[in-house]
């Protein structure tokens, strides 16, 4: 998320939407944590670059909401933490960006924990 939005702010973005499936990560960016918290430092760093002069709005998006992303994230390898930046869409996630732009759904299965069933 950091250099995500490093990389807005370096490319004029203004208006910027960041999004994750991790309510944690979304609380701790929105709410801020304590000094001794071993995220704090990040989470300084993303809070400060969003005190820019620039409009973003930070949300919570559920993992079927992040389709796009998610299949990204599934083409990295697991021992490459290089940031990559993109031109174009990759031609495997091509399906799944049209199904995002047409606003298709995804049913997401809910577990109710109550009573043990789906």
């Amino acid at each position: 998320m950091l250099e995500g939005l490093q990389l807005a702010w370096d490319h004029s973005c203004r208006r910027v939407w960041l999004e994750g499936d991790s309510s944690s990560a979304i609380h701790l960016i929105k709410e801020g944590c304590q000094s001794h918290h071993s995220l704090a430092p990040l989470v300084d760093k993303i809070q400060m670059l969003l005190r820019r002069d620039w409009c973003t709005f930070v949300s919570r998006v559920h993992r079927e909401g992040n389709s796009v992303a998610d299949m990204l994230a599934s083409l990295a390898s697991p021992s490459d933490w290089d940031l990559h930046v993109l031109d174009s869409v990759p031609p495997t996630c091509w399906e799944v960006m049209k199904k995002d732009l047409m606003g298709a759904t995804t049913p997401r299965m809910i577990r109710d924990v109550s009573s043990g069933t789906a």
